[in-house]
């Protein structure tokens, strides 16, 4: 595996997403790296004695941006192991953490709740079925890239910076890893309004709020009046700390144009695309190029997930928007017997705290939202989470 590229300086900052607030408590402090040339950061990328059967090189122009050339699809995936981890390794551990709900390990208990809350919502609860019975293709595509992110990391000299800020090493990466952090990135965009909507539902004015919301829509600028206004804060309030963590993975749309080949200057058909994303450190694309035999393609993926999202094969390009739609809903459960519902319970680490378990309970409908501690569910009530992300 072969390597070029020129000089680069990069000061790394922590990307902690959504859950910056809830790690500002935190004691761990170190400085923050040097800068470094282009090829003292590559020096760090294994090049020899690696589990590729054929030739397989990783290109870097002059700003760090990889282009991968295998003789096979196998060894390409392996090698986008490699460049992801290289790149984001930092970036995807935080992810990771978000989707299954281990944040406390690293914020400690002032992210309990929030923990409990992302756990009852159950982001990566259709993982290991997802794997089990994905094509063997696909899934073989997935272990390799998931073995080029473990053999960086078991040859890696020092931990990423992310890391050791917060004081955590690194853990083996496996398909349903990247299946869960698709899995995050496609999270029902209304979820977030939940807890204005359970405050205000308590309220007097419900039967005549809700109307107007249905007619005008959740983000119209409109007057409920100041006793409502004051319930919907203090339902967004409680559940700040997940309402930050969904803006920060799930957005409300993008823009593309089209323009036919017989408008265009070169005689071919052009499509701009821009997703609607939020300025953040890293960025949260990674741009990568790939040449094997099944693909020739430049586009964007999300650190930890070997897809192209945006992109340009020599034949196509193309581009994708979240639309503000909704993919769950809430199903009253409250006449049906409680002791058929399952319960899982599993253990919750927590940074500087005594561990603790958390507990939820499974209806038929799916998870019950009452064990989720940032949702306050209207009095009397028991309401299941039925998501597409589930199946």
């Amino acid at each position: 595996m072969t390597r070029r590229g020129g000089t680069w300086s990069l000061a790394r900052w922590l990307q902690v997403g959504a859950s910056l607030p809830l790690l500002a408590g935190c004691s761990l402090a170190t400085s923050l790296p040097a800068p470094t040339t282009l090829d003292e950061r590559l020096a760090a990328l294994p090049t020899e004695g690696l589990p590729v059967s054929g030739d397989t090189r990783i290109l870097w122009n002059d700003r760090l941006v990889p282009y991968v050339v295998a003789e096979r699809d196998d060894d390409a995936a392996f090698a986008l192991g490699l460049v992801h981890a290289h790149l984001r390794l930092g970036q995807m551990m935080l992810a990771r953490r978000i989707a299954s709900g281990r944040l406390a390990e690293v914020a400690g208990p002032m992210a309990i709740d929030l923990d409990r809350t992302l756990r009852t919502l159950g982001i990566a609860r259709a993982a290991d079925a997802i794997v089990e019975t994905m094509d063997p293709e696909a899934r073989r595509w997935l272990e390799r890239f998931t073995e080029g992110v473990n053999v960086y990391q078991a040859r890696m000299t020092e931990l990423p910076h992310e890391h050791q800020v917060l004081g955590v090493g690194a853990e083996r990466w496996r398909p349903r890893d990247v299946v869960a952090l698709g899995r995050l990135g496609g999270v029902d965009v209304t979820w977030g309004s939940w807890p204005a909507l359970f405050a205000l539902r308590e309220e007097p004015g419900w039967s005549e709020l809700w109307p107007r919301l249905l007619r005008r829509g959740r983000q119209s600028p409109t007057s409920f009046g100041a006793d409502l206004d004051h319930a919907m804060a203090e339902g967004t309030r409680r559940a700040r700390p997940l309402i930050d963590v969904l803006r920060a993975v799930a957005r409300t749309g993008s823009n593309s144009v089209a323009v036919s080949a017989r408008r265009s200057a070169s005689g071919a058909p052009l499509v701009a695309h821009d997703p609607h994303l939020g300025l953040l450190l890293p960025n949260f694309w990674l741009i990568v190029g790939l040449r094997s035999p099944s693909y020739r393609v430049v586009g964007l993926m999300a650190p930890g997930v070997p897809v192209f999202a945006p992109g340009r094969s020599p034949d196509l390009a193309w581009g994708g928007t979240n639309l503000y739609a909704a993919t769950s809903e809430l199903v009253d459960v409250s006449e049906l017997d409680p002791a058929s519902f399952a319960v899982e319970d599993e253990p919750l680490t927590v940074r500087f705290w005594p561990d603790r378990r958390a507990r939820r309970r499974v209806t038929p409908h799916g998870p019950l939202l009452n064990d989720a501690p940032l949702f306050r569910v209207p009095a009397g009530r028991r309401l299941a989470l039925r998501w597409i992300g589930h199946q």
